[in-house]
């Protein structure tokens, strides 16, 4: 189309039709065709879900390539919005699919009025699959003339699935079948790039498994049922990475192409063997390798051989993954994630990790044999000579930078105590003689990276302001000595700027009283709590500390009109019409000489005291008035009357 010398007017109609059976895949195909395309060539997807007046725009403005699923493409036709005439070239991607029963009746309507008998000139026809059953080829002869040319990629003696990926299969009883597939997951789907697609056979089976306690919180259900904007938000987070599983039905069985896709589940074998070649190819794509692995029941087998004769594949039988299997995977996915964690992040948790050794080892001295029996807690072990030690047969081997063994031994005097054995290093998590070392141990780490692991927090743990939760901030509390009231917000900057530098005032934010005015809180950002730590120091009741629970503050003053601002609104009467034009508030003060327009002339103005707004009303003269709350002691008139001595502003 590009090497045709056809101008690319507004208007234009499309010259290129290509069909997808789902949305996802016409999206994919377009976004595609328009990253390799010149600046000039025109691609539209059209599909259902989303507005059509996107799409009717784009075509009136002009297309030359068209994407769609069959129902959105025949919605155009018919509203005569799309415009097939000028068409050259058609595709039929995933032909197979595309003329079975479900969507034969609709390509026939498309592509009718194309394949006309006696019509000159047809436009050229691709079809493209997978997999191309006999009577696929039959149908299509009224699209394709008699000389068209069959490509084939696949030796028909040979296997139909790509040997990069192996073939699993798995009995299973139903009832225990998503806990079943969780463990698999775990066991073949793991590293921080890896992702899982599980087929389900009904829409239902999908969201039950979805929803099963069972299955980890980073898998998403996606099927025909949820809404397209959201089947393309899940789309995109599972090629970002942020699902880890995506259980889904025969929707995403076909071209779409999800890179790091490592294991394909089937939760029982699926009706054709070409529907199980288009599933397992969601895995071992570009080279790499993949696992599919096939669920199946006793009454199954018979459809699990049929899957093996009509895709020329043998499953390998396994078993479902054991304990140790599983603790296997996690010990070493836990491995490999503590070292990447970052000391910033670990280090947080080192007071809760030692805590949490303190609790223990006092829960330990506290055991007693029942009986004074000792025997009874290990009958293969027998104790020393010089102590009565007993040695738990089973060591515990823990890997952080160094692998770590302990053994739990009973000391003469019945307390049981945590040591290290002969082959792990100097570091000791017990501390029975001395507090716990500043430094930190290994198994102390290890702890802390687990206690980061469970808490989610595998990166820099970002501080946030306990006054706004505003992220880079930390909040403070100043507290002014007894006998001093803080009555404005100044005397806050006069304090801190007596040990502080002007640059680390000046970004003070969020200042506010404490209540009845006893300090302030304020946030600062994270950059100048050294230079606080350095140069503050408390005296005479004057002390500036971190903010460790939020204290209740005062209102804030106020000084013009509810905060400190104008607000006109709310006093007594609002803005209401009268004859006189002007404003007016409840209560005048003043003389006969107002402020207003209106009847009155001169004397029919009024400047007066409202409650805090604008309010128009007429007033005895005709004129109106305004007043706002605000008041100022002082003489009006010259009046000696102490209520002519307030000017209200």
């Amino acid at each position: 189309l590009q090497s045709e010398n056809v101008s690319f007017e507004r208007g234009r109609t499309p010259r290129a039709l290509i069909l997808a059976p789902t949305r996802e895949l016409a999206n994919q195909i377009s976004t595609v065709i328009d990253s390799i395309s010149c600046d000039k060539l025109s691609v539209l997807a059209v599909y259902g879900g989303v507005p059509y007046q996107a799409q009717t725009r784009a075509l009136k403005n002009g297309v030359d390539v068209v994407v769609g699923a069959p129902g959105r493409v025949i919605d155009l036709l018919e509203s005569q919005k799309l415009n097939l005439q000028s068409v050259r070239l058609i595709v039929l991607d995933e032909v197979d699919r595309m003329l079975d029963m479900g969507f034969s009746a609709d390509v026939e309507k498309i592509l009718s009025s194309l394949y006309e008998e006696g019509k000159s000139s047809k436009p050229q026809t691709l079809l493209f699959s997978a997999t191309l059953p006999s009577w696929v080829s039959q149908i299509a002869g009224k699209y394709v003339s008699k000389t068209a040319h069959r490509v084939t990629l696949v030796n028909e003696k040979e296997s139909r699935t790509v040997d990069t990926v192996k073939h699993l299969a798995l009995l299973c009883p139903p009832h225990e079948r998503a806990a079943t597939i969780a463990d698999v997951i775990r066991v073949y789907s793991h590293g921080p790039s890896s992702r899982c697609i599980v087929f389900c056979e009904r829409k239902k089976d999908a969201d039950e498994l979805a929803s099963h306690s069972a299955m980890a919180a980073d898998c998403h259900v996606f099927h025909g049922d949820i809404p397209q904007d959201k089947r393309e938000l899940v789309l995109q987070k599972f090629r970002e990475g942020k699902y880890k599983t995506l259980i889904t039905t025969n929707v995403a069985a076909r071209g779409l192409d999800i890179p790091d896709v490592e294991l394909v589940i089937q939760c029982a074998p699926p009706s054709s063997a070409e529907d199980y070649i288009h599933r397992s190819g969601r895995t071992g794509r570009a080279g790499r390798n993949g696992i599919s692995v096939c669920f199946y029941s006793m009454r199954q087998r018979q459809q699990l051989n049929y899957i093996e004769n009509g895709t020329g594949i043998h499953f390998r039988r396994i078993s479902a993954p054991s304990p140790t299997d599983i603790v296997e995977v996690w010990t070493r996915e836990l491995s490999e994630s503590f070292a990447k964690l970052p000391e910033s992040t670990w280090s947080v948790f080192l007071p809760a990790a030692r805590n949490i050794v303190r609790a223990l080892k006092s829960n330990t001295e506290g055991t007693s044999w029942p009986d004074g029996d000792e025997s009874r807690a290990d009958e293969d072990v027998k104790p020393s000579k010089k102590s009565k030690k007993l040695k738990k047969s089973k060591q515990e081997d823990f890997q952080t930078d160094t692998s770590i063994s302990f053994v739990e031994e009973r000391e003469e005097d019945g307390d049981m105590k945590l040591k290290k054995s002969k082959k792990s290093k100097k570091s000791n998590c017990d501390d029975s003689q001395t507090e716990l070392s500043t430094s930190v141990t290994e198994c102390e780490r290890a702890l802390c990276c687990a206690l980061a692991r469970i808490s989610g927090k595998t990166k820099a743990i970002e501080s946030r302001s306990m006054l706004t939760a505003q992220a880079g901030l930390t909040a403070y509390k100043l507290t002014v000595p007894p006998h001093v009231t803080a009555h404005r917000k100044g005397l806050a900057y006069s304090l801190l700027n007596q040990q502080l530098s002007p640059e680390v005032t000046e970004n003070i934010k969020n200042l506010a009283f404490i209540k009845d005015r006893t300090g302030f809180v304020f946030d600062l950002p994270d950059v100048h709590n050294a230079a606080i730590e350095e140069n503050w120091q408390n005296h005479d009741g004057l002390i500036l500390e971190k903010l460790n629970e939020l204290p209740e503050l005062e209102p804030e003053a106020d000084e013009l009109n509810n905060g400190g601002s104008w607000r006109f609104s709310g006093g007594g009467r609002g803005f209401r019409g009268a004859r006189g034009g002007g404003w007016r508030g409840r209560n005048n003060f003043g003389g006969p000489r107002r402020f207003g327009s209106g009847n009155g002339g001169p004397r029919g103005f009024g400047f007066g005291r409202g409650r805090g707004g604008f309010s128009r009303d007429q007033n005895e003269r005709g004129g109106t008035e305004f007043g706002v709350k605000r008041s100022l002691n002082g003489p009006l008139d010259g009046s000696s009357n102490p209520k002519s001595r307030r000017l209200d502003l």
